[in-house]
Order: C-alpha cells, then structure tokens, then sequence
C-alpha cells in the first residue's frame, strides 16, 4: 500500500464512515467511489451520447457540450465576482494576515529590512519596493500581485 493510497483510506475514513470498513468489513476506496460516481457518470453518458468520436457530426456535438460546459463555468465565475466580491486588500493588509497566519513577528521579516523598516512599512509610512514584494512573494508562496 502506498501513502497516497492510505492517505486516501484515511479520508474516506473521516468523510464517509459507513462505507470504509468501520464496520469490520476492509473495503477498496476506489469502489466505494465508483460506487458513488458511476450513476452520475451514467446520467452524464446518456444525455451527452459521450464516447470516443464517432464522425464529423458526433464531434460537432461533443464540442457544443465542451462549451456549454465551459460557458457554464464561467458564468458561475462571473457570478460569484459580481455577487460576492472580494473586499479590497491593500498589501499591508495581506502581510498582517500572512504574518497571523504563519505566526510570524516583525523581527522574522529580515529578508525585507530591518525592524524599523519593517515597522514603518506596516503602520504606512513606507511602501514596498520590487526588491521586497518578490522577497515576500517567494516566503509566503503567493503571488507578487497579493502585496501591490
């Protein structure tokens, strides 16, 4: 048994308890997820005729559905930008979450400056520089755009 696939047994243990062997019984986690997914996967096959591409005309349709599906997801995308925005985050307000988040304290920011430069850019009176913003992008592994 690998570690993905334990870790795997280990979560379907959490998140499905009476389906992974709780019971007494051991049973595979890739059955009882196909279990779980072939009746979707049926009704998915049946209302789009999915298969390997038969001809022109089975293709043409596969490609309409492709699309659906993408117009689809990205309307609910745009749906969520449009009805649930994210609040505007200056970059000092993502470095204070960031430094809650991973506990860390103004001393622990070397790479950036010193303490006092470090504290004059947390109370405003100081921006970051290029220099500093790929400096916290690579401790915190976010993007650049997180701190401008």
């Amino acid at each position: 048994m690998t570690a993905d696939s334990e870790a795997f047994d280990a979560q379907a243990t959490l998140l499905h308890p009476e389906i992974n062997g709780l019971d007494g019984v051991w049973r595979s986690p890739a059955s009882q997820t196909f279990k779980y997914l072939l009746p979707a996967w049926e009704t998915f096959r049946n209302a789009t005729d999915i298969a390997p591409i038969r001809d022109e005309a089975h293709y043409q349709r596969m490609v309409a559905i492709l699309e659906a599906l993408l117009d689809e997801a990205t309307g609910d995308e745009n749906h969520q930008t449009e009805h649930h925005p994210l609040p505007g985050v200056t970059g000092v307000q993502a470095l204070q979450f960031l430094m809650a988040q991973h506990g860390i304290n103004q001393s622990d920011l070397h790479e950036i400056g010193s303490q006092g430069v470090v504290s004059e850019i947390l109370a405003g009176k100081r921006e970051l520089n290029i220099r500093q913003v790929r400096a916290l992008s690579e401790s915190f592994r976010v993007s650049s755009a997180t701190f401008v």
